[in-house]
């Protein structure tokens, strides 16, 4: 058994006491702290008792419900123009637009912008018919691309069928001109 000199036994009780100033002074903060920290429970008024009213709401009750829906309206409505008015005003081009074999193809895209996630709406109309499909924009070279939308001929009669091509994304929108064609 090995007997630990007095130097050593002074450096254990030096160690010891240190640990336990630290533990107590931890303590003292926590307590502090606690005593400082305001109690925020808020605390019932004397002599009020909380009812909850079970009968149908009143006049005056259902037009401030409707009030206050309406400004929550009028707001998002406001909220929509705003953003609306920030988008920049683009002009889709046509490239082609024909009818190849069994499918009526269209071609188009955006030069003023350079992004993923638009939408292009391609609208062809033949006196009152009408026929709507889209297809995302994509990034190429340099503009946003129209990706290349293929419809089959059935959907179409035949004779002289006009396409617009309109563009929107959460940074821009706008319409192509007209571009006419043939269906056999």
């Amino acid at each position: 058994m090995k007997y630990r000199s007095t130097q050593q036994k002074k450096r254990v009780k030096l160690l010891v006491t240190v640990a336990v100033l630290v533990v107590l002074a931890a303590v003292s903060v926590f307590v502090g702290v606690k005593m400082r920290t305001p109690n925020t429970t808020p605390q019932p008024t004397p002599g009020f008792t909380e009812k909850l009213d079970l009968n149908p709401a009143t006049d005056q009750e259902k037009q401030q419900a409707e009030d206050a829906k309406n400004e929550i309206v009028k707001k998002d409505e406001q909220a929509t123009q705003q953003q609306a008015s920030n988008l920049r005003t683009v002009v889709p081009t046509i490239i082609d637009a024909g009818q190849y074999g069994q499918n009526i193809e269209v071609r188009a895209f955006v030069s003023a912008i350079y992004e993923n996630g638009g939408t292009c709406t391609f609208t062809f109309a033949k006196g009152a018919q009408k026929i709507t499909k889209t297809s995302p924009g994509v990034k190429d070279a340099t503009t946003t691309r129209c990706t290349n939308l293929s419809v089959p001929k059935g959907e179409f009669s035949s004779g002289s069928w006009s396409v617009v091509v309109s563009y929107s994304s959460s940074t821009a929108s706008g319409s192509s001109s007209a571009r006419s064609f043939e269906v056999q």
